[in-house]
């Protein structure tokens, strides 16, 4: 019983189509074998990619910087409110407003009664950590007083302060 060999040769190479593929990723739609293999993304691509989420990186942190510079103008327009509010209790129970050597400090420390015209013990600064300015008689409301954050330069006098 001899068994007769074919040549190798002659012997069906497996191809992907005898697997039910259509093309394999190292051959091209002809079947023929091939070295290039398209994965991922080219460079163009990528740095395209980039530069558009580096866009709208900086439209975002634009618009936050301008949402947090309102916040701190509120911040000090409520203070400055919570200041008149104290300041006019002040003048109705003390017949005055305090006088500049008082300053607003009057406001934070106990009356002979042991009770303050706030309820903090130290004054806020403003948003831009700088004490508030108080001013009697004040220069912008002569009848009264002026309360006034520097703002966000931390001069006084300039376009930014935010007064009563």
């Amino acid at each position: 019983m001899s068994t007769q060999t074919a040549p190798v040769s002659e012997i069906p190479l497996a191809t992907p189509a005898t697997f039910g593929f259509a093309h394999s990723p190292l051959r091209d739609a002809g079947g023929r074998a091939s070295l290039h293999v398209q994965r991922g993304m080219t460079l163009v691509e990528l740095m395209v990619v980039v530069t558009v989420l580096a866009l709208m990186a900086t439209a975002v942190s634009i618009s936050v910087v301008k949402v947090l510079s309102q916040a701190k103008i509120g911040k000090a327009k409520g203070d400055i409110s919570t200041f008149n509010t104290a300041l006019d209790f002040y003048y109705n129970l003390e017949g005055d407003y305090p006088n500049q050597g008082q300053g607003l400090d009057a406001l934070t420390e106990p009356g002979d009664d042991g009770k303050r015209y706030m309820k903090q013990s130290q004054l806020p600064n403003d948003p831009w950590k700088q004490p508030y300015v108080y001013r009697y008689p004040g220069t912008k409301n002569s009848d009264s007083y002026d309360v006034c954050s520097k703002g966000e330069d931390k001069q006084e006098g300039t376009q930014d302060d935010i007064c009563n």
